[in-house]
C-alpha cells in the first residue's frame, strides 16, 4: 500500500522552511492528505503559501497542538516530511530534532539534506544541499510499499538515542575523561 497521509510538525512561520518545495510536493500529490501541525499564523495573518495550501482539499493546518494531540495524530501518519532551505537554516542543515522524533514512529521520512543522517540510510534525502530533487524523491518514497524491517531499524535508532541513554554517555564521559574517575573497580 502506498502513502495516503503525510505529517509535518513544526513552526510553519520559521524562515528556514522551503515553502516553494513544500507547495510543489503538495500540489503534485493531490491524492495524498497532508497534515501540518504547528504555528502558522502571525497574529491573524498566515503567509501566502499557507493560505494557498489551506485552500486545497488535501491539506489541513492544525495549528498548535498538545503533545497528546500530536501523538494521536502521529498514529495516522504514513510518512513524515522535513523541508528546509539549508541556505536559510541557522544550522545549515546539520540536524533537526524532529528527525529523531519522526524516526521513533518507524514511518519513512522524506527530508531535505541533514548532515547528521548522511550515510545512515534512515532518511530519504537528496545527496545535494538543495531541494530541487525533493519532489521526485517524495513521489518515489510515497509510492513504495512499507518495509517492516526498515521501520524497526528506524525505531531502534531513535530508542538508542533517547535522552536517558545520552545522559548516561555524557556522565560516563565526564567521569572518565574529565574527572579521571574509573568506573571499573
Amino acid at each position: 500500500a502506498s502513502v495516503t497521509r503525510v505529517g509535518y510538525v513544526g513552526n510553519l512561520l520559521a524562515c528556514a522552511i522551503d515553502d516553494e518545495t513544500i507547495t510543489s510536493i503538495v500540489k503534485q500529490n493531490c491524492q495524498i492528505h497532508f497534515d501540518f501541525i504547528g504555528p502558522y499564523k502571525d497574529g491573524t495573518v498566515s503567509p501566502g503559501w499557507i493560505n494557498d495550501l489551506a485552500a486545497l482539499p488535501n491539506c489541513k493546518f492544525h495549528g498548535f497542538q498538545t503533545q497528546q494531540q500530536i501523538l494521536s495524530l502521529a498514529n495516522t501518519i504514513d510518512l513524515w516530511l522535513i523541508c528546509y532551505d539549508n541556505s536559510k537554516d541557522i544550522n545549515g542543515g546539520v540536524n533537526s530534532h524532529k528527525a529523531l522524533e519522526y524516526l521513533a514512529t518507524g514511518k519513512p521520512i522524506v527530508s531535505s539534506r541533514l548532515l547528521a543522517y548522511q550515510g545512515k540510510n534512515l532518511l530519504n534525502m537528496p545527496p545535494e544541499a538543495g531541494n530541487e530533487n525533493l519532489p521526485d524523491l517524495f513521489s518515489n518514497v510515497a509510492s513504495s510499499s512499507p518495509d517492516i524491517e526498515e521501520s524497526k531499524r528506524r525505531m531502534q535508532f531513535a530508542i538508542d538515542r533517547s535522552y536517558a541513554i545520552r545522559l548516561e554517555e555524557v556522565t560516563e564521559h565526564l567521569r572518565r575523561d574529565v574527572l579521571n574517575i574509573s568506573t571499573k573497580e
